[in-house]
């Protein structure tokens, strides 16, 4: 049994990121680190939706789908709302 080696592909970078492959079967190898991109929606927004959520006798499932949100979105802003409403644990 022998083993062929495969030739190394030239890098590409796609928007500062290295890329492997053509076309639509390209891959990101790594990102570079840097900010995330800004948000989708405004604070005041995912203020609202959270208030929605936490109202309404309806899932999160239910509520994103007609706020036309990603379920796990919203389920994120409801986690983090409530952790803030957290009570700040005392010491003794």
């Amino acid at each position: 049994m022998s083993w062929s080696l495969r030739r190394r592909e030239p890098r590409q970078t796609l928007r500062g990121h290295e890329v492997s492959g053509q076309g639509p079967n390209r891959v990101v190898l790594n990102r570079k680190r840097g900010r995330a991109p800004p948000s989708k929606y405004s604070p005041k927004f995912r203020e609202e939706a959270v208030q929605i959520a936490l109202r309404s006798s309806k899932t999160i499932s239910e509520v994103a789908r007609e706020l036309e949100l990603n379920p796990e979105t919203l389920r994120g802003c409801v986690k983090k709302h409530q952790k803030q409403q957290e009570p700040a644990p005392t010491r003794n």
